[in-house]
């Protein structure tokens, strides 16, 4: 707990979280402050997710006023039968109806 020369006060919590959504398992290390104001703010090291055959991963991100902005992110597909450059082998891919791009 933070308590300031104007009786204002807050609560800051630094650490490492742990969030397991079925076979997966999301860690990510960092700081978290709220203020006698409401007001909420940190900073994350970094983190990986993985949906659907996405992964997100993010690097250096801040949580200021309502706001999640991060150094670096990047969105990978992990299954390499759905990528572009496979899009002939997938059955029922058709030229002209595919994400609107065609050669």
């Amino acid at each position: 707990m933070i308590l300031a020369k104007d009786r204002s006060y807050g609560f800051e919590v630094e650490g490492t979280v742990t969030v397991q959504l079925a076979k997966q398992t999301a860690e990510a290390t960092g700081t978290l402050r709220m203020d006698s104001n409401g007001g909420v703010s940190g900073s994350i090291e970094s983190f990986k997710l993985t949906i659907a055959g996405l992964e997100l991963a993010i690097k250096s991100a801040t949580i200021k006023e309502g706001t999640f902005e991060a150094a670096e992110a990047t969105l990978s597909i992990l299954y390499p039968e759905i990528r572009w450059e496979n899009r002939e082998k997938i059955e029922g891919w058709q030229k002209e109806e595919a994400c609107g791009r065609s050669r």
